[in-house]
């Protein structure tokens, strides 16, 4: 049975700053009715800086949620996938490309609203990354009792952390800070607590 190697969607490469996606490249997240599945994608869009998606299990056209632009705290280049949680996804940015350090950010977007992807009440910057605190998250985050965990290079010795963000308030705590090597990968959920 050939339809298990199927193609669901293709994305366009044949103009990265045009409004097609390219370079997905952090995983993908079901949606709770098993119809949609959501991801980033790191270049591509109608700024160059990536987007985030979401295409139906049927296959089709990627539905472009947002264009992360090259202005602002809005953060570019998604290298992560994705966490649902109602009608919110939560992802990072590796970069930012405001006048900034340019570290990274973590993300929200609002799967219920309007979807053109640069109206404020569907994208919200829920943090803006700095050195001492991390930066360029690159693992998908974990959602779990209202906070957003993650891992980062950088940090107070260069070497990576471990984070805690609290979504309603966007308060940020470093919880581990690594002096010897660089966290890499996601943060597994054993479904403990």
């Amino acid at each position: 049975d050939d339809s298990l190697s199927k193609p669901l969607c293709n994305f366009d490469n044949s103009n990265p700053n045009g409004p097609g996606a390219t370079v997905p490249f952090g995983g993908l997240v079901l949606s709770a009715d098993g119809q949609t599945l959501y991801g980033t994608t790191s270049e591509g869009g109608s700024q160059g800086n990536g987007t985030v998606f979401a295409v139906s299990i049927n296959g089709g056209t990627p539905n472009i949620l947002h264009n992360f632009c090259a202005t602002g705290t809005f953060g570019s280049t998604p290298m992560a996938g994705l966490a649902l949680s109602g009608n919110w996804l939560y992802g990072t940015t590796a970069t930012t490309t405001s006048s900034d350090d340019g570290d990274g950010t973590v993300f929200a977007v609002n799967i219920a609203g309007d979807n053109n992807g640069m109206t404020p009440q569907n994208f919200t910057t829920l943090y803006d990354f700095d050195n001492g605190g991390g930066i360029a998250p690159g693992a998908r985050p974990l959602l779990r009792n209202g906070f957003l965990y993650g891992t980062t290079y950088g940090g107070v010795v260069n070497s990576g952390t471990v984070f805690a963000l609290k979504i309603d308030t966007s308060a940020y705590t470093p919880t581990a800070s690594f002096s010897w090597s660089t966290p890499f990968g996601n943060i597994a959920n054993l479904g403990y607590g």
